[in-house]
């Protein structure tokens, strides 16, 4: 029954992903991506930007809720403790090893740190936590478009040099989002020397 578990998990996942694809690369999907670029622009354009970040919650609340029930059978048990500030900031650790504003990232980013873990925790079951750490800041500093953001600037461009200032942000706005947006995100809350 396990496999059978996982064998809808992987379908429900394409075709998660297959329908986001698609809807991405509609007009509506160009919409979204104004309204994240832009939401001023967006307004201006006669669209409700309130009315699509609710439909937009909503969807991503639905699938949750599906990733929720697909995950319970499988682990047997679910308690609040699932629900900390630890898995948020595993999410923002995928989000950033995979990249940012792809679709793609966070599942590579997923599978690659949920790799790295297993192996870790069982290699040193007592400082794991720390290469994980470590994974975050270099993925920060070296790859600040995450993996897929790396293969796709490919060879076209070097690498370069990334600025502190700029590490500084991409870090801080992943940390942001890892804690829900608690409170306003002040320039210098994370980091508070100077850039």
């Amino acid at each position: 029954t396990q496999m059978g578990l996982y064998y809808i998990s992987v379908g429900t996942l394409i075709g998660i992903y297959l329908v986001f694809q698609f809807a991405l690369s509609s007009r509506f999907g160009r919409l979204l991506v104004a309204m994240r670029d832009d939401e001023n622009r967006v307004r201006f354009m006669g669209y409700n930007p309130v009315m699509l970040k609710t439909l937009i919650f909503t969807v991503s609340c639905g699938v949750a809720g599906i990733a929720g029930a697909l995950f319970v059978p499988q682990v047997g048990i679910i308690s609040p403790t699932n629900m900390g500030i630890l898995p948020s900031i595993e999410i923002a650790v995928w989000v950033a090893v995979g990249g940012r504003g792809t679709l793609l990232g966070p599942l590579i980013g997923a599978i690659l740190v949920n790799s790295a873990k297993s192996g870790l925790s069982e290699s040193f079951p007592l400082i794991w936590q720390f290469f994980l750490g470590g994974l975050f800041i270099g993925s920060v500093l070296l790859f600040p478009a995450g993996i897929v953001g790396f293969f796709r600037r490919g060879a076209r461009q070097p690498a370069g040099r990334l600025s502190l200032t700029r590490a500084r942000s991409h870090a801080r706005v992943l940390l942001h989002s890892a804690t829900g947006g608690a409170g306003k995100l002040w320039p210098n809350t994370f980091f508070p020397w100077k850039p």
